[in-house]
């Protein structure tokens, strides 16, 4: 898989702040990868984050954040530093999340010790604990309580054993490997996929025809920067992707009274083409997203009240 050739200059000068994703922390086999810096959500100097960390208290936003925490047992505003997620397919199968921040693994390990038939291994040498999951019957979570810095997640004990090696070193890690070039770069959140394996997401819709893909979300100097870029094998696809996005953007424009903060996001938003890479990118006063997001939140906030 060749690198996304599409470079917008303005978007990364702004790439100024936030954290990058640790290849230590990802397995070379990675498909897709994530990367959540909540250290510069919390930064008071980050006005988007300050806005987030405020609606995280409230209405619909605290009761999922507060059933979340139950389930990790932690407090996600004040103990988690960043969220580093991948997976060795398509979609949440055989996929980690390694979290990063400050953490009493004396007390995670009596809440995990209370969970629904809960049991402890040890498994290659790591101790692996598992329970039944709250969000999904029928499955089971896991996790191994690596040091007071760091906590590793998994879909099942296979994939949590080779994360827990691939951070000891034990296993090759992301480093160098295409997926993390994709990836690069300071962001609040990053993400990046290659679909050499076939996407199983029914709704994946124009992300079927791409190779790989990056998204990420930047803040700096009172700006939000937001990219989208999808690389494609053909340039009949890249041709396809772009009509797609030029049709979502007209269909934003179209619906702004339904939804006036989507179509004034799709006017800014700017769709380039070039040899088999089609990228979307919007740049705006971080004010003026704040206002747009906060907008739409008091909308969503006053129809559920009607409904009531």
């Amino acid at each position: 898989m060749k690198r996304i050739v599409i470079v917008t200059v303005v978007l990364s000068a702004l790439m100024l702040q936030a954290a990058t994703i640790n290849p230590q922390f990802v397995s070379k086999n990675a498909v897709w990868v994530a990367h959540i810096d909540i250290d510069s959500v919390k930064d008071p100097q980050s006005k988007l984050g300050s806005w987030m960390m405020e609606q995280s208290f409230k209405d619909e936003a605290a009761s999922k954040l507060a059933a979340l925490e139950v389930i990790l047992g932690m407090d996600l505003r004040k103990d988690v530093s960043g969220i580093t997620a991948y997976g060795l397919s398509q979609g949440d199968k055989k996929s980690a999340a390694i979290l990063t921040g400050n953490f009493d693994i004396d007390r995670l390990t009596t809440l995990l010790a209370g969970s629904d038939n809960y049991t402890l291994d040890i498994v290659e040498g790591y101790e692996v604990h598992s329970w039944d999951s709250k969000k999904k019957q029928g499955k089971r979570d896991y996790a191994s309580l690596c040091d007071s810095g760091k906590i590793a997640f998994a879909s099942d004990s296979e994939t949590l054993v080779h994360a827990l090696m691939v951070l000891d070193g034990q296993e090759s890690n992301a480093a160098g490997i295409e997926l993390m070039k994709i990836a690069a770069g300071k962001a609040l959140l990053v993400a990046a996929f290659d679909s050499s394996v076939p996407l199983e997401w029914p709704q994946a819709g124009a992300l079927k025809m791409a190779q790989a893909g990056a998204f990420s979300i930047t803040e700096n100097d009172d700006q939000v920067a937001v990219e989208f870029v999808l690389e494609t094998t053909e340039k009949e696809k890249s041709e396809n992707i772009y009509r797609v996005a030029e049709g979502m953007k007209a269909l934003a424009m179209l619906g702004a009274d339904k939804n006036p903060e989507a179509a004034e996001f799709a006017k800014m938003m700017v769709v380039e083409k070039q040899e088999n890479a089609v990228a979307v990118s919007l740049i705006c006063p971080t004010e003026k997203v704040i206002k747009m997001m906060q907008e739409g939140a008091d909308r969503k906030r006053s129809a559920c009240m009607d409904k009531k």
